[in-house]
C-alpha cells in the first residue's frame, strides 16, 4: 500500500511569544543531600594509613608463590586469571605429603603475625 504525498492541514497555529525558560527540578541524591552531607561525602575518599602487620599467608599462596614462575615459563600465552586457575588445579592436585613444606611455612607464618599483632597493639595502647 502506497502512502499518500498530498500535505495533511496543520494544526491552529499558536501565536508567537518569547518562550518561557523552563527549569527542571534536580532529582539527584547529591542536589537533595543537606549541605553537611556533601561535606562528609567529599571527605569519605580519604583512608587512615595502615600501619598494623601484614596478615598470615595461607599454605595456598606459599605455594602459589613458588609454583607462579614455573607455570608462566610452561605456558607463556596464557593470562593472568588463566595461570590462577592452573595452580588451583595443581594446589588441588596435591597430596598431603606434598603439601607438607607450604603448611609448615603457613604456621610459621601464623606465629609471626601473632607475635607482630601483640608487639603492635601494646605499641598503640603505650603512645596514648
Amino acid at each position: 500500500m502506497a502512502r499518500s504525498t498530498t500535505a495533511k492541514p496543520k494544526a491552529a497555529a499558536i501565536p508567537a511569544t518569547k518562550p518561557t525558560k523552563v527549569t527542571k527540578a534536580s532529582t539527584s541524591r547529591a542536589a537533595k543531600a543537606a549541605p553537611a552531607e556533601k561535606e562528609a561525602k567529599t571527605k569519605r575518599g580519604k583512608k587512615k594509613p595502615k600501619t598494623g602487620p601484614k596478615r598470615a599467608l595461607s599454605a595456598y599462596m606459599f605455594f602459589s608463590k613458588a609454583m607462579r614462575k614455573t607455570v608462566q615459563d610452561e605456558n607463556p600465552d596464557v593470562s593472568f586469571g588463566q595461570i590462577g586457575k592452573i595452580l588451583g588445579d595443581k594446589w588441588k592436585g596435591l597430596s598431603e605429603a606434598a603439601k607438607a613444606p607450604y603448611n609448615a611455612e603457613s604456621e610459621k607464618d601464623k606465629i609471626r603475625y601473632a607475635n607482630e599483632k601483640a608487639n603492635h597493639v601494646e605499641a598503640s595502647d603505650n603512645s596514648d
